[in-house]
C-alpha cells in the first residue's frame, strides 16, 4: 500500500511539474508576442507648393526605418507617379516636379502600411495671355 502512495504522490509531482512548465511556456509566448509588434509613432507629413512653382515638397516626420508610398493621382484616380522610398532616418524629404503634367486636377498622397497619412489635391491650369500690338503707319 505504501507503494500506491509513493506512486500516486509522484504522479502529483509530475502533473503539478506539467502544468507549471504549460502555464510557463504560455505566459512567455505571450510575451514574446507583445514585444514583438512594432509600436509605431503617427506619421506626420507635410505636402507644399514651392512658391507659384510647380514643384511641391513632400515632408515627412518620424519615419524611421520605415517604408513609405509617395503616390500622385489624377482626378479619374489613375497612377501618374509611384515612388517606394525605405526611410532610415527619421525624416524625409523630396521635391517633385510636376511641369511635365498636363492641365487637371491631381492628388499626392503619402502612404504608410497600407493606409494614407496625408493627401492634398491641387489643380494646374495653363494661363494664356494674349498680347496685341498695333503699330500705326505713318504716311510720309
Amino acid at each position: 500500500m505504501k507503494n500506491t502512495q509513493i506512486l500516486s504522490a509522484g504522479r502529483k509531482a509530475f502533473v503539478a511539474g506539467l502544468a507549471l512548465s504549460t502555464v510557463l511556456s504560455f505566459s512567455s509566448l505571450n510575451t514574446f508576442a507583445s514585444t514583438t509588434e512594432p509600436q509605431t509613432e503617427p506619421v506626420q507629413a507635410k505636402i507644399v507648393q514651392v512658391g507659384k512653382s510647380l514643384n511641391f515638397n513632400v515632408v515627412v516626420d518620424k519615419v524611421a526605418n520605415q517604408k513609405l508610398t509617395i503616390l500622385i493621382k489624377d482626378s479619374e484616380n489613375n497612377e501618374v507617379h509611384r515612388d517606394y522610398v525605405k526611410v532610415s532616418t527619421a525624416k524625409f524629404g523630396r521635391t517633385y516636379d510636376l511641369s511635365m503634367l498636363s492641365d487637371g486636377t491631381y492628388t499626392f498622397e503619402v502612404v504608410r502600411n497600407g493606409k494614407d497619412v496625408e493627401t492634398k489635391t491641387f489643380e494646374i491650369k495653363t494661363k494664356v495671355e494674349t498680347v496685341r500690338d498695333v503699330t500705326v503707319a505713318s504716311r510720309q
